[in-house]
């Protein structure tokens, strides 16, 4: 499954329980269908002060399939 991510409109982030870390969060990114993006292998969220908007940095993983140059 290839997912266009020029053709979504909207990215979804969820905030879940990580799966293994106790206690521990996790940073989730969703498509406009609901679907979870493919290859993700890291997400990092940063804020630098109160009054900074916060940040995400994705890395995907481009395996020439889910998620590749074009």
């Amino acid at each position: 499954m290839m997912v266009d991510l020029v053709a979504k409109r909207t990215l979804w982030v969820k905030i879940a329980d990580a799966c293994g870390v106790p206690g521990g969060k996790a940073v989730m990114l969703f498509g406009d269908d609901g679907e979870q993006l493919p290859n993700v292998v890291a997400v990092e969220y940063s804020i630098k002060s109160v009054d900074q908007i916060p940040t995400i940095t994705v890395t995907f993983m481009v395996d020439g399939n889910k998620v590749r140059f074009e």
